[in-house]
């Protein structure tokens, strides 16, 4: 064949590596350990295959010295890699009035930082309203009430802990469910209603796939799915009546492709990160893990409500980032 031809077959050929990495993820099955970790990466390979195109691209026009116009073909995926977080429509909306910041972190339970004294300036510097801390145990965070926990339970790892803390004059009841997923690999719900704009917020812990257990993650997403339609309360989500519109938000352990994922936004949820690619990346992110995120395992999904002012942070002692964010009514039409 001539040059040309090899060239092409090597540039447009790149891209057809992440079709076929998708179509093998489909198909991988979902109890299984290390091929829902395969699937995670084939999941995630698009915006990545879309950064390192144009490099692949010029190193290919160079080995086979061919003409450099394919460059501009392979900066069209450029596109996959995704727009910042602040250019999600969702949360560049103004403010609404009596809108609820949020923050929901998943703070490592065997982190090797002890010291509470970073994430407590971590909350202090958002000063959200309503703050959900998914595994590590914290008695008290100061300037604000615990006012939901499951510290008593005897779970079978600290991880499984999750507590819900308001600033005083937030009006909010909250409560944390039973474990939820298989016999072998499960993890509770923290859920709290707000009031004020009408929004029941779930606190996502899902019982991840990788390295011990893959049982627990479909029927935790099955407790969730059979609860929530039209991305409003249908029934059992005690303290939030229902009808109440939904917002999901914390570790989900898998990526925004994967079947979990999807399950959940059929509900009628937006994923508020949705096209954001590589921008709103959160694991690994240290806490005894390589600090360099490759995927984006901690999500925001809304049903009626406006999100906005979502910022991602890093979350001291966490090997994830997190999310905060602000809860507005949905205005009347």
């Amino acid at each position: 064949m001539s040059r040309l031809t090899w060239t092409t077959l090597a540039v447009l050929g790149w891209p057809f590596v992440g079709l076929v990495g998708f179509a093998v993820a489909e198909v991988l099955p979902e109890d299984h350990i290390w091929a829902q970790a395969t699937a995670a990466l084939l999941w995630s390979l698009p915006p990545w295959l879309g950064l390192i195109w144009p490099v692949w691209t010029a190193v290919v026009a160079r080995l086979l010295k061919s003409e450099r116009p394919w460059m501009l073909v392979s900066l069209v995926g450029l596109v996959a890699t995704g727009v910042p977080v602040q250019c999600v429509p969702a949360a560049s909306t103004p403010t609404v009035e009596d809108a609820v910041s949020v923050a929901v972190f998943n703070v490592n339970a065997y982190s090797p930082h002890p010291s509470p004294e970073p994430l407590f300036a971590t909350v202090d510097a958002f000063a959200p309203h309503l703050v959900v801390i998914l595994e590590r145990r914290f008695d008290d965070i100061p300037g604000y009430t615990r006012v939901a926990d499951d510290f008593p339970g005897q779970w079978p790892r600290p991880s499984h802990h999750s507590a819900v803390y308001a600033r005083d004059g937030l009006a909010v009841d909250a409560r944390i469910t039973e474990q939820v997923g298989s016999d072998i690999q499960a993890m509770p719900i923290a859920i709290a209603w707000l009031p004020t704009v009408q929004a029941c917020v779930l606190a996502i812990h899902a019982p991840p796939q990788v390295p011990k257990n893959a049982t627990g993650m479909g029927p935790y997403v099955a407790w969730l799915t059979e609860r929530v339609a039209d991305g409003r309360v249908v029934h059992d989500l005690a303290p939030c009546p229902t009808g109440s519109a939904v917002v999901m938000a914390g570790d989900f352990n898998h990526v925004p492709a994967s079947h979990p994922m999807r399950r959940l936004r059929a509900t009628g949820l937006d994923d508020v990160l949705m096209g954001t690619g590589l921008a709103s990346l959160t694991w690994p992110s240290g806490g005894g893990w390589l600090d360099f995120p490759v995927f984006r395992l901690d999500h925001v999904l809304a049903g009626p409500v406006q999100i906005t002012h979502l910022e991602k942070t890093r979350i001291p002692g966490s090997d994830h980032q997190g999310w905060v964010f602000r809860v507005g009514a949905q205005p009347a039409r």
